[in-house]
């Protein structure tokens, strides 16, 4: 009897394979120029970015052009932090993702994978990831990858509906060492405070959440299928105040949930009782939406080629709901919160 091993790794030409790959990072030093086309509802807005990346994790991209020009994006193993054109370094706060492994099995279960020959870009000869819907209301991504080492010389993304998002393009690159300074922690870099969803900072669990801000991560009753919790976290206002906020994906798209307002928009009585959560120096109790004759509101949804985002008042608490998939399954979601 002749006994044959087997394996469920991917060949090394696969989808699956090629896209772990990408996702993993490059392991060697690169430079280069990349060139971000956003298709507007009317219009496009172009960026050019250098890019410098030692293959160790560590990225650093100054916008050359574009509505950032001058911005210094850096990232390494110790964390993010951006510098404005006549300014020092700033820490952007965490916010929380799944690891390249988890994204990739993600988008091989929810997704349909083909491989195909890519275009040169930059010279460079490439492999085309197709990234495709299981259901309508997803969006749609291609990965025009190099081969040899996972670097992802194009990147287009494409709504539910088919039409262009995005593009992004090399349109130079030079493997290479790059010099170590480039990718420095900056020193004395200051904490980024405002109350936008990029302030929004990721924390362990729901329990920490709740210690912040008084209230839990928001939960919907209904996620799309194939969605996940990504991380829960808060957003952190100049004025101290904090609300919590969640994430999920599927691998490629993405919903973000955040409570809406402030205190007092927030269903909340200021009461001395030791029985109530705790928000900054002052105690508040929770009232329910029945006692405050709450009735969900009508949803004001904006949405355009880039993404949909609904205001939308519940029995308890505001929300506001982005996301990226189809408008008609975003509401659902939105619909669903308590």
């Amino acid at each position: 009897m002749v006994l044959v091993a087997c394996t469920t790794q991917a060949a090394p030409d696969s989808p699956s394979a090629l896209l772990r790959k990408a996702l993993r990072g490059v392991q060697r030093g690169y430079t280069g120029v990349q060139k971000t086309t956003v298709f507007l509802t009317e219009g496009t807005e172009p960026t050019t970015v250098r890019v410098w990346a030692d293959g160790r994790g560590g990225i650093r991209r100054q916008y050359l052009s574009g509505a950032a020009k001058g911005v210094v994006l850096l990232q390494n193993r110790s964390g993010s932090w951006q510098r404005p054109p006549d300014g020092t370094f700033q820490s952007l706060p965490s916010a929380g993702s799944l690891t390249p492994d988890e994204v990739a099995d993600a988008m091989i279960r929810n997704y349909k994978l083909s491989v195909s020959e890519g275009r040169r870009y930059a010279g460079i000869r490439t492999r085309r990831i197709a990234i495709r819907p299981r259901e309508s209301w997803r969006p749609s991504r291609s990965l025009s990858i190099d081969p040899s080492t996972g670097l992802v010389l194009q990147d287009a993304t494409y709504a539910p509906d088919g039409r262009t998002r995005s593009i992004t393009e090399y349109i130079s690159v030079q493997y290479g060492a790059q010099a170590a300074g480039l990718f420095e922690t900056p020193k004395n870099a200051a904490r980024t405070d405002d109350a936008s969803p990029g302030s929004y900072t990721a924390r362990a669990s729901n329990d920490q959440v709740r210690a912040d801000t008084g209230l839990p991560a928001p939960v919907p009753r209904y996620l799309p299928k194939g969605f996940r919790q990504i991380s829960q976290g808060v957003l952190s206002s100049s004025a101290g105040v904090k609300t919590p906020a969640s994430r999920y994906g599927d691998g490629l798209a993405a919903i973000s949930i955040f409570v809406q307002g402030g205190v007092g928009d927030m269903g909340f009585d200021q009461v001395p009782g030791a029985d109530t959560g705790t928000r900054g120096r002052r105690r508040y109790r929770w009232r329910r939406g029945i006692e405050m004759g709450r009735t969900p509101g009508a949803p004001i949804i904006e949405t355009d080629r880039q993404r949909t985002t609904i205001s939308i008042e519940r029995y308890r608490l505001s929300y506001v709901v982005i996301g990226d998939i189809h408008v008609d399954e975003l509401l659902r979601v939105a619909q669903s919160l308590p």
